[in-house]
């Protein structure tokens, strides 16, 4: 380190004047293990480090995935940017990519060395070291760009005021320049995931943001009212909110408020990468139940905002948890001249796979001429890099289908199935197929079929069932209605034979599938089933419950004793059935003989409330019974703890063939249940 305290790794210059000297936040011996990978290592090769590894931090920190956050936006050539709280670097690589020059800021050396060397190429990236606090005063006032990604929940442990939201948003204002964007990435409290049982990303606890945080802690995430307030309070007025799927870490798609989110379309909500969690309740039916309502802003697992400018991007889908060939964008965006779709490569290595895309569209849209089915035109963005497609209007097969199931039109339904046959059949012996050629590829607008999503298509001319019986089947794998659905009559609209639908040799089939996009990469999916964590489910939870039911209903189990002139024994006792009348009264049929001196009435096994209505055939009410209870008041006894009991005694004369005793009975563990 020099005398002035800048050191160069690489090219990037790492400013330590601000640095203490010690690292206040730190993951132990995981950062060395980092630091080491990346000094060791080319990006290139972190995804299989990754696998290797099989571990959360070293996912979390070196996934390409992290970008994507931030990847879609379009920021001019030249822009002035602002990292707050850069840790590894997990954006800091695409942000230099686009950015003119990028300034981060970080209060941790051993991370901001893992950033450097990461990223040792790019020479418009300085790293500021030490706390926000002391080096905000030197920051410039003109960034066209600040990013706060996964730092706005952190301001209450260094920025001292009293709101430290509030008051860290107005700081960071000072900093942009006129028309400058500010972008805010943080959890939703109140999000989907945390109803359904998954902990709260920082504390790692239960519901602690939905009971607003009652222990405190490092971090405090908001409801989109309450940013909005922050906002707002803070001289913020121009807010644009985006919905990150399936959260921000690791999104990927992105929705808006001009392009929401739509009935089953969010499906991956098990993704449990970093803990153990539960799940209370069907994720993707909760969300098609608040997207129906159009509350889905309010349940939205992660919130992405602008502040000071909207996008023209209404929408972005990520498919790069492939390799690195295959992984590319879809965008939606609202221009001056319109709505288009359009789709660019997210690596260099993309760039043939954009082109292969483009080719297929032409030679699609020669097979299917005359058919009745629109192929979905396609040219070059302006700038060449990308593909751009007019916005179709319409709703998907998929949809259609699955409102069809819902209203029980079964012949709707056959009459959907057939004409996709029909398409999927047309001019099959070209030799160019759509393989992906599944529901939620087709969109139909007023009787009109579209094909909108040609991605995997190969020139050769492949057999109709062996792309219909695929769409089939991952229709049917997505659905809970499957049984509804597979019916012999739908079948046959599809021409298929149900005798042949295999279901483990297509699910193995769709797995040689989807290895033709992801290569040697191991998806975000596979990540998550290799790192371990469990799901406890519902049907899990529902056992546990069932056993505990099964344990009440033994504990209300009466046993009743027999003295035949020896006492009570095991051996002289019986289980009468417990007979359930009105309002709550049980009655025993206790059976008698001239040998039973007396009857042991054990009416639970724990502490009970026992309220005795009617005795016939023995024993007399009106006067305390013998027993190992309290007598709280005329015929109502408290046992506590196990074997409760009370002792009848039976006279000589007169014996009946038959004893019946009405009671109330309630459960108590200790005396504080009593009041």
């Amino acid at each position: 380190m020099s005398e002035n305290n800048i050191e160069k790794i690489g090219n990037v210059t790492l400013d330590l004047r601000f640095y203490g000297g010690a690292d206040l936040y730190c993951d132990g011996a995981v950062e060395d293990e980092l630091l080491q990978i990346v000094k060791d290592h080319s990006p290139a090769e972190y995804p299989a480090i990754i696998a290797e590894h099989r571990s959360w931090p070293v996912l979390y920190h070196l996934s390409d995935l992290r970008e994507n956050i931030v990847s879609w936006l379009r920021i001019p050539e030249g822009a002035k940017v602002l990292e707050v709280g850069a840790g590894c670097g997990a954006i800091s690589g695409v942000l230099s990519e686009k950015a003119g020059t990028l300034t981060c800021v970080e209060l941790s050396k051993k991370r901001s060395m893992i950033n450097a060397y990461r990223h040792r190429d790019a020479d418009n990236m300085t790293i500021l070291v030490g706390n926000f606090e002391d080096i905000e005063p030197s920051l410039d006032t003109d960034y066209d760009y600040i990013f706060l990604i996964g730092v706005l929940e952190y301001a209450g442990s260094y920025i001292h005021d009293a709101e430290p939201h509030r008051r860290f948003m107005e700081i960071i204002r000072k900093h942009a320049r006129e028309n400058g964007r500010i972008i805010v990435a943080i959890e939703n409290r109140l999000g989907m995931k945390y109803f359904a049982g998954a902990r709260e990303d920082h504390l790692g606890t239960f519901y602690s943001g939905i009971e607003d945080y009652p222990d405190g802690g490092p971090a405090q995430t908001f409801s989109r009212p309450a940013l909005e307030q922050i906002f707002k309070t803070a001289g913020c007025r121009d807010m644009h909110f985006y919905y990150p799927y399936p959260d921000y870490k690791f999104m990927s798609t992105l929705y808006s408020d001009r392009r929401l989110p739509q009935v089953g379309e969010l499906r991956n909500n098990q993704l449990h990468l970093d803990r153990d969690r539960m799940l209370l309740f069907d994720e993707q039916r909760a969300f098609d139940g608040v997207i129906r309502e159009e509350v889905f802003p309010l349940f939205s697992n992660s919130y992405l905002v602008l502040l000071g400018g909207d996008s023209e991007v209404v929408y972005s889908k990520y498919s790069n948890d492939r390799a690195a060939d295959k992984a590319i964008r879809t965008d939606i965006v609202d221009t001056k001249d319109g709505v288009c779709v359009e789709k660019y490569p997210c690596s260099k290595a993309a760039k043939e796979h954009i082109s292969a895309i483009e080719n297929a569209g032409k030679l699609l849209a020669k097979r299917y001429e005359g058919s009745g089915l629109t192929v979905c035109p396609v040219k070059r963005t302006k700038d060449g890099s990308g593909l751009c497609f007019p916005f179709l209007k319409g709703e998907t097969l998929e949809n259609l289908l699955d409102r069809k199931v819902k209203a029980g039109d079964e012949q709707g339904l056959k009459e959907l199935l057939t004409k996709y046959y029909d398409l999927a059949a047309y001019h099959a012996k070209e030799k160019v197929t759509d393989l992906d050629m599944i529901f939620s590829n087709l969109l139909i607008h007023n009787g009109q079929w579209q094909l909108i999503d040609y991605e995997w298509t190969v020139e050769e001319a492949r057999p109709v069932e062996e792309i219909v019986r695929r769409a089939f089947y991952v229709y049917l794998a997505d659905h809970a209605d499957a049984e509804k659905i597979g019916t012999d009559a739908n079948f046959a609209c599809l021409h298929l034979s149900k005798d042949r639908f295999d279901k483990a040799a297509l699910k193995k089939a769709e797995a040689e599938f989807q290895k033709q996009s992801t290569g040697d990469r191991v998806s975000l999916g596979r990540m998550n089933e290799l790192l371990g964590n469990e799901v406890a489910l519902r049907e899990w939870m529902m056992q546990i419950w069932e056993a505990r039911n099964v344990q009440r209903e033994q504990s209300y189990q009466p046993q009743v004793y027999f003295d035949y002139g020896k006492g009570f024994s095991e051996a002289d006792s019986i289980y009468p059935p417990v007979v359930k009348k009105e309002e709550g009264v049980l009655e025993l049929h206790i059976p008698l003989s001239e040998r039973i001196r007396a009857v042991r009435f054990d009416p639970a096994k724990t502490g009970c409330v026992l309220t005795v209505l009617e005795i016939e055939g023995g024993g007399k009410l009106g006067k305390r019974i013998p027993g190992n209870g309290g007598e709280v008041q005329e015929n109502v006894y408290c046992f506590f703890g196990e074997d409760p009991n009370l002792t009848i005694p039976l006279g000589k004369k007169g014996r009946a063939v038959e004893m019946v005793i009405r009671y109330r009975l309630d459960m108590v563990r200790d005396a504080s249940d009593l009041y």
